[in-house]
């Protein structure tokens, strides 16, 4: 964790944040204004640039956040997940002027091979989001850009010496800017997005049964 706040009243301005699961964390109840912040080179199982969780508001303007890395996964498992800003349960929220530049779900975990059973199969590939918003208030957005966000591709099926062989993960899903549910006003003007990308889908692993594998679905 680069910062990490509890039940607080806080303004954090002009950091920089390098090399983390979450670059900034705050939750508990509180008001949070952050201001020209640059959070980079985020990488976790849940990677997020910016979480804020339970606040009473949060106001976000002009920071910077790129390079959001979900890590991949083994024997099948999800993709890791990979958000820019999340902001969840939060009674007024303002994002105005922030950035999120490359953003990339985990892929998903190669089926395990077996010489005796049906190869397994891939494990899905990890979500990415840019700006995300749970259950809110009432939100504004205004002028942020989004881009180069890619969802994790999904992991291989695996192989099978005298069965089919296991179906490929299905990619992960992306998006650019989402909000899950609101109970009051919500206001978008002037954001812009680019490059948004869904994961392709894992190959399936071969097999000797007719109709041996299945890629999976991109």
């Amino acid at each position: 964790y680069g910062v990490v706040a509890s039940g607080s009243d806080a303004t954090l301005s002009r950091n920089q944040i390098n090399g983390t699961a979450f670059g900034i964390q705050a939750s508990a109840g509180g008001t949070m204004v952050l201001k020209g912040n640059v959070i980079t080179n985020v990488s976790g199982t849940v990677a997020i640039g910016v979480y804020l969780d339970g606040l009473a508001s949060a106001a976000l303007t002009g920071n910077s956040v790129q390079t959001i890395v979900g890590q991949g996964a083994t024997a099948g498992g999800r993709g890791g997940t990979a958000v820019g800003i999340l902001v969840n349960g939060t009674t007024t929220v303002t994002l105005d002027g922030n950035t999120i530049d490359g953003v990339f779900g985990g892929r998903g975990g190669g089926g395990a091979s077996s010489p005796v059973l049906a190869g397994s199969p891939g494990g899905p590939g990890g979500a990415a989001a840019g700006l995300a918003l749970g259950t809110v208030g009432t939100a504004s957005l205004q002028g942020n850009a989004a881009a180069n966000i890619t969802g994790g591709a999904g992991g291989a099926g695996g192989s099978s010496s005298v069965l089919a062989g296991g179906d490929g993960g299905a990619g992960g899903i992306a998006f650019a800017l989402e909000i899950f549910s609101s109970t009051g006003n919500v206001s978008y003007l002037s954001n812009t997005v680019r490059n948004v990308t869904g994961g392709g889908g894992g190959g399936g692993g071969p097999g000797t049964a007719p109709g041996a594998w299945a890629g999976g679905v991109g």
